[in-house]
């Protein structure tokens, strides 16, 4: 194959990792995205416990998704084991997907996790989810990122979605694949 024929069949490709407080809908927003349950969902927080990758091919296109456990402030080994594991999950990776609640309060875990989402050193992409349940904080929410970031800004969007519903799922895919470097897919399309 030439060089510009190999050019016209690259696509946009790359790792994002969801990032978020337990419970905020993280892999209901992955198997929603995905088309199919490949995470666990569960009202009991500490379920996801280990990063869970899965893979969109849209086209010449691959986004590889890691999944993280939810980030708190608890103070047991578990809970440490947990934000170590979500922590990492975003080294090497070209984005990320800050989920919230917006319809719980933002706390000491939110502030906490901003910053560590702040200081990662890649774009972000805060999704502000449930808003089927009314989206009564997400004012809240943003201003909590604005205090974080300063002058600097990493972050991409702020996007209103329902992982439950679906609403605004194709448009934070849109806004991925615009975000994310051409290359060739790290996995087979199949």
């Amino acid at each position: 194959m030439l060089n510009s024929e190999k050019e016209k069949t690259k696509g946009k490709t790359g790792f994002v990792a969801i990032i978020g407080r337990p419970n905020t809908g993280k892999s209901t927003l992955l198997n929603n995205i995905l088309g199919r349950k490949i995470s666990i969902i569960s009202s009991v927080p500490q379920t996801t416990r280990y990063q869970i990758r899965g893979i969109l091919n849209i086209n010449n296109s691959q986004i590889v998704f890691i999944d993280t456990p939810g980030m708190h402030s608890f103070k047991d080994k578990l809970a440490a084991h947990l934000n170590t594991v979500a922590k990492k999950s975003l080294e090497g990776c070209d984005l990320a997907v800050y989920v919230v609640d917006s319809s719980r309060r933002v706390g000491r875990e939110e502030q906490k996790l901003a910053r560590i989402a702040a200081n990662s050193g890649i774009k972000i992409v805060m999704v502000l989810n449930k808003i089927d349940l009314g989206g009564r904080f997400l004012g809240d929410y943003i201003k909590l990122w604005q205090a974080f970031i300063g002058g600097e800004d990493k972050l991409l969007y702020y996007l209103p979605l329902s992982a439950k519903t679906g609403k605004n799922v194709d448009k934070l895919k849109e806004i991925l694949l615009e975000n994310l470097p051409s290359g060739e897919m790290f996995y087979p399309p199949e």
